[in-house]
């Protein structure tokens, strides 16, 4: 890998596992960051984020905001960052402006999830309905939204969506164990 080819990599967490030297990919990133590369610096960012250095990583995503405060992938990992970190209120932050950027599904589901830790239910809910809309029977988003609708105190609700996961797939221990705390 040569810094000219950082521009054209996609950096996922299985190509981190290719790579045997972290090391060589800091330095190669950090070539194309010198020559201006905010996709290096987004890429930097997701290694130290996978070393789960992730102060080093928030630190270079602020960067690459700073540049390009509409930067989709430093908005959302910064997001993951304040999520895994506790800081759901940051993480809201970030992430609705992520959404408002792109609504995808990984930025939909993590800001769902944000708003129930933020005891935001009808917000949760509406994300949640928009993603089982999307992409029906996914017994994931069914049994969120069931523990969505038990947190807001709609056990009918949460019911019917821990029916639909149990029909799908009977073998559902916690969507059994959800039901069972409904009687």
């Amino acid at each position: 890998m040569s810094s000219t080819d950082i521009n054209v990599i996609d950096v996922r967490t299985s190509d981190f596992e290719r790579w045997a030297d972290y090391a060589e990919a800091k330095t190669e990133f950090s070539k194309a960051i010198d020559k201006g590369s905010v996709s290096a610096m987004n890429n930097l960012a997701n290694v130290y984020s996978t070393l789960k250095r992730y102060d080093a990583a928030s630190a270079q995503y602020q960067k690459v905001l700073k540049i390009n405060p509409k930067s989709h992938v430093a908005l959302y990992n910064i997001s993951q960052i304040a999520y895994t970190g506790k800081n759901f209120e940051l993480a809201k932050e970030y992430l609705t402006d992520a959404y408002a950027i792109n609504a995808d599904i990984e930025t939909t589901n993590l800001l769902a999830l944000t708003y129930m830790e933020l005891n935001d239910y009808h917000n949760a809910k509406v994300l949640l309905n928009k993603l089982n809309n999307e992409i029906p029977n996914n017994t994931g988003i069914l049994t969120t939204l069931a523990k969505a609708e038990m947190l807001d105190n709609n056990a009918d609700m949460a019911k019917n969506y821990l029916e639909q996961v149990l029909a799908i797939f009977p073998e559902s221990i916690e969507a059994q164990e959800l039901m069972s705390g409904l009687k």
